[in-house]
């Protein structure tokens, strides 16, 4: 291969590295907006968000929120130690246990790349589980599924409303306890 040939093929990459991140980007921000639109309105009992964004074909990035009394039981800051030991606890097993909640085909051989759990207070102080993951896996997930669990963990949770973006759409999906497959 010639030097304007080593190049070409140097820029066409860095080319191709920009656009796919700046569509990630765009994508991510997009997401974002849209969550934290809903997060600072009034949230609804029964009722949760998970974000699915396909980041390029192998990488799963999702993000859950859930009025906390859903989840724990109470919307508060945690006063007791009781309270503080159901809470953490929660919060540890959403980190720690992924796939409990979010479930791929096992032929695509994923794992978990990263995760993060956490309370979050509206202005009127009511508290929102939030979870994060970022699930890399060795095979596409394109055209997948994926099963979700998190109405089964959480029986208050009756409805989950899922955003899913990839590079070719978007769309709305609702899960309940009996529908629990989203089709990447």
């Amino acid at each position: 291969m010639n030097t304007n040939n080593q190049i070409n093929s140097i820029f066409i990459s860095i080319f191709r590295f920009v656009a796919v991140s700046g569509i990630t980007a765009v994508i991510l921000l997009t997401a974002s907006c849209d969550i934290n639109e809903h997060h600072h309105g009034a949230h609804v009992h029964g009722e949760a968000q998970l974000s699915l964004i396909l980041d390029d074909t192998n990488t799963l990035v999702a993000e859950f929120r859930s009025p906390a009394h859903d989840i724990i039981g109470f919307e508060h800051k945690p006063g007791s130690d009781e309270e503080r030991h159901l809470s953490e606890s929660v919060l540890q097993d959403l980190e720690k246990n992924y796939n409990a909640y979010i479930q791929t085909e096992s032929g695509l051989k994923c794992r978990l790349d990263s995760a993060k759990a956490e309370p979050g207070f509206s202005a009127d102080d009511h508290m929102d589980i939030t979870a994060f993951y970022r699930i890399k896996c060795e095979h596409s997930l394109e055209g997948s599924e994926i099963k979700v669990f998190f109405t089964e963990k959480f029986p208050d949770l009756e409805k989950l409303h899922i955003t899913l973006v990839t590079a070719t759409r978007q769309e709305s999906i609702i899960l309940s306890k009996n529908k629990n497959i989203v089709k990447l």
